[in-house]
């Protein structure tokens, strides 16, 4: 029998400098997750979006993105989800503005059935609804720590790009709540929504971010030590 696990674990540190000390570390991580966290939850219409995807564009994601992890076994190419993410972003640099609008709209705003859904909800209550229990877990988990973040209220909290933008914060601003956000929130979800997303994607561009995601929580979840909460995914 599969018994969930409720809440994370973080492995003890073992001597090695604690990352949430390092304020090299953390910048870092806020910056990644609120570039990407920009991408995924508003659409390219909105300049903060465009602003976000030039910045991405303009790197050399291959070499100085600060996070990575190795690809799964069985795929072809490059070794490394980074290296992966940065092909796929270069090769989306021809996609225009108006086809990367439309492309968000499908992706996460529909209408119609969305293969890869960005509420966590989605996947951890057992309706498969917005707004369902473990939303309301972390609403009231912000509340109990007076973790606040400006957002239009019409999106849940539990979308993937506002929880990546909401890790940023929490990062900057309240770092040892960190590996609570991640190992109970987002980390029993986010990883298999990125591999739906990554699949459904039809242009490089999302696809390259979808990968990039992936590499940067893989990332952080070994480098904080976090085993996330065993949470049932119902889709």
């Amino acid at each position: 029998m599969n018994v969930q696990q409720k809440s994370y674990s973080r492995a003890k540190a073992d001597g090695t400098l604690d990352l949430l000390g390092d304020a090299e570390f953390l910048e870092a991580y806020a910056a990644t997750a609120k570039l990407l966290g920009t991408c995924f939850a508003y659409s390219p219409k909105e300049e903060t979006s465009m602003r976000a995807l030039a910045a991405i564009r303009s790197m050399d994601v291959a070499s100085d993105w600060p996070f990575d992890a190795e690809a799964e076994e069985g795929t072809t190419g490059e070794t490394s989800m980074r290296a992966q993410a940065a092909s796929l972003i270069e090769d989306g640099l021809s996609e225009d503005e108006a086809s990367l609008a439309q492309e968000y709209q499908r992706l996460f705003v529909g209408p119609g059935h969305l293969a890869a859904a960005p509420w966590g909800s989605v996947y951890l209550d057992r309706d498969k609804v917005l707004y369902g229990c473990s939303w309301v877990e972390l609403r009231a988990w912000m509340r109990e720590h007076d973790v606040v973040v400006k957002y239009d209220e019409h999106v849940p909290e539990d979308q993937i790009g506002r929880i990546l933008v909401l890790s940023a914060e929490v990062a900057l601003q309240k770092r040892e709540l960190l590996p609570e956000l991640l190992g109970n929130h987002m980390l029993p979800w986010a990883g298999h929504y990125f591999n739906l997303l990554l699949a459904d994607a039809r242009l490089a561009t999302y696809k390259g971010l979808a990968q990039l995601a992936r590499a940067t929580i893989t990332d952080v979840q070994m480098l904080l030590g976090i085993t996330p909460a065993n949470r049932r995914l119902y889709r």
